[in-house]
């Protein structure tokens, strides 16, 4: 039986590109320099302290909402 949740799938694709791209300048700049980012971006304080102090409890990108990929 699968216990993944569909309110863990992330839909909304604009919060998680600026979220991975945080995390990407935190691997490069640093933690302080990821939370200023992620707050200029108004990213929830919440989910920013959940994702920089634990990156596996991050959602997961669902496929809800989103385009089909072109072939």
């Amino acid at each position: 039986m699968n216990t993944w949740h569909r309110s863990n799938l992330r839909t909304d694709v604009l919060t998680a590109a600026l979220i991975d791209h945080g995390l990407a300048v935190q691997g490069i700049a640093g933690p302080s320099a990821a939370y200023l980012y992620l707050v200029e971006r108004r990213i929830p304080l919440v989910i920013i302290k959940r994702v920089m102090s634990s990156p596996q409890s991050r959602r997961q990108l669902g496929a809800v909402g989103l385009a089909p990929l072109a072939r």
